[in-house]
């Protein structure tokens, strides 16, 4: 049995597909809103774009949360079809190695 989410008698999302979507809007959000930042406050978008400010550390989380799902999902493929599933394994690693260097490998 899938969970699905529902509004109004819509499905909405199936539960099988939320750790991808929300991993994908935590990733796109901030884009969409320095973008509009810089468009419409350049004081204010610059501010918040410096070093170690919460622009820098809400990328750091969404690559982790990204790393997580894709680690997540390639275990489950893993010990469900004993192979390795090398796109997912390499998603992982990839966000990973985004979010350290996003952090400066934590060198401060």
């Amino acid at each position: 049995m899938e969970l699905a989410l529902f509004y109004a008698g819509r499905e909405l999302a199936n539960v099988k597909y939320l750790g991808w979507i929300l991993a994908n809007l935590l990733i796109v959000a901030p884009a969409f809103l320095a973008m509009w930042l810089q468009a419409n406050t350049g004081d204010l978008y610059y501010r918040i774009i410096q070093e170690d400010h919460w622009m820098e550390w809400s990328t750091v989380w969404a690559f982790l949360l990204a790393m997580l799902f894709a680690a997540t999902g390639a275990r489950r493929q893993w010990r469900e079809r004993s192979k390795l599933p090398w796109f997912l394994a390499g998603l992982a690693l990839f966000s990973f190695l985004v979010a350290m260097e996003e952090i400066s490998w934590g060198q401060r």
